[in-house]
């Protein structure tokens, strides 16, 4: 398990999170900035992976693919 966090020097904001890995996958759960929680499954191939990012109540909120470094993002309403 891996804890985060880290505060912007010049707004004062912080944001947090913790990864759990299990085999091919990591479990990611998180405060951002504005102090909304989140969570995440990191699906991980070799140089592949996609993580698909929700909110505190399950909703979906982004899903990011990257392939050997190049990143795509899908932003979800």
């Amino acid at each position: 398990m891996v804890f985060e966090q880290c505060k912007d020097s010049t707004t004062g904001l912080t944001w947090s999170r913790t990864i759990i890995e299990a085999g091919n996958s990591q479990y990611l759960r998180g405060t951002d900035r504005e102090g909304k929680e989140w969570t995440a499954i990191r699906e991980i191939r070799g140089k592949h992976y996609k993580t698909t990012y929700s909110d505190k109540h399950g909703n979906p909120l982004r899903i990011e693919e990257c392939d050997s470094g190049v990143c795509t993002e899908i932003v979800m309403n």
